[in-house]
């Protein structure tokens, strides 16, 4: 358990977040990918925002933070001001902060533009009410970090790293409101009252439309439901896909250790063995069967 009685983050991984849930289901691709359900705001925002709401006692703000994960229990938030969450309540209010399912979106899990930012906001192929939930999302995270720019990351972390293996916290977590933090607070209020609309709606599982392949996989010949070579992605910006400038067909080719020339073997010159061929750009005698070297940026 992450989530102590007290609100506080502790147990054997304070900084960590709980598992997926058990019951959500993953897409199937033929062949298949990996999968990830990635966070739009990062769990790391998530979390600290938890953390600093309780160090500044904002009840409300986080009564509004509960009740947009999914849970309507103002028998739970009284539970919380006095310090008695019961264990229910902490498996529940754990699961739920490190997994809103408004906040999460299914896809590959081999991305060329994951990292570098705590917000991986998508903004083509969206339906329905997700470009509304989209806006709702960034809104939220503009106050979290703007709230969170009042509190030290490391004196947060340090908190969390001494309730680690702890039953009970070692640290008060209704202390430390940083001053003139009040008008940050209202903002990101007013920003979580926006998310209860969507506090209902379900994670948005895999859609084409909504990723771009920058790298193109490769299918076995024979065998269909295997990779040669996985695909990766980014998320989708609109544009068509291109291949990069090295697609180019393989069959037949080979790459000459010499030169780097790529030439095809069977319109090449004999090399005087079996299996050599000439390269006709540097002449190097190259051995061309059919396990010869091939280049692995072909496709």
């Amino acid at each position: 358990m992450t989530i102590m009685a007290n609100g506080a983050f502790g147990g054997n991984y304070p900084n960590e977040r709980d598992n997926s849930p058990a019951g959500w289901q993953r897409s199937r691709l033929a062949p298949d990918i990996d999968w990830k359900y990635h966070h739009i705001i990062s769990w790391k925002t998530l979390r600290d925002t938890w953390q600093g709401l309780l160090m500044c006692q904002s009840w409300k703000a986080l009564a509004f933070y509960v009740k947009a994960l999914g849970i309507d229990d103002v028998a739970m938030v009284n539970r919380l001001m006095s310090g008695a969450l019961s264990y229910q309540d902490q498996a529940e209010l754990f699961s739920r902060l490190s997994w809103p399912q408004w906040n999460i979106v299914e896809g590959p899990a081999d991305r060329d533009d994951e990292g570098g930012s705590d917000v991986d906001l998508f903004t083509h192929g969206l339906i329905g009410t997700e470009p509304g939930r989209m806006a709702a999302i960034a809104t939220l995270y503009r106050a979290m970090a703007g709230f969170l720019a009042h509190f030290s990351e490391r004196a947060m972390e340090a908190s969390r790293e001494s309730n680690r293996n702890q039953l009970v916290s070692q640290y008060d977590p209704q202390a430390g409101r940083p001053a003139q933090v009040g008008p940050a607070i209202d903002l990101l209020t007013a920003a979580l009252r926006g998310m209860f609309p969507y506090s209902a709606e379900t994670f948005i599982s895999y859609r084409e439309a909504m990723w771009k392949t920058t790298l193109a996989g490769r299918v076995h010949q024979k065998f269909a439901q295997v990779w040669l070579r996985t695909p990766r992605f980014k998320k989708s910006d609109g544009a068509p896909y291109t291949p990069p400038v090295h697609f180019v067909r393989q069959e037949n080719l080979v790459c000459c250790p010499g030169c780097s020339h790529k030439f095809n073997p069977d319109t090449a010159l004999s090399g005087g063995a079996s299996g050599l061929k000439r390269c006709p750009k540097c002449g190097k005698n190259v051995y061309a069967k059919s396990h010869a070297f091939k280049d692995p940026q072909f496709t």
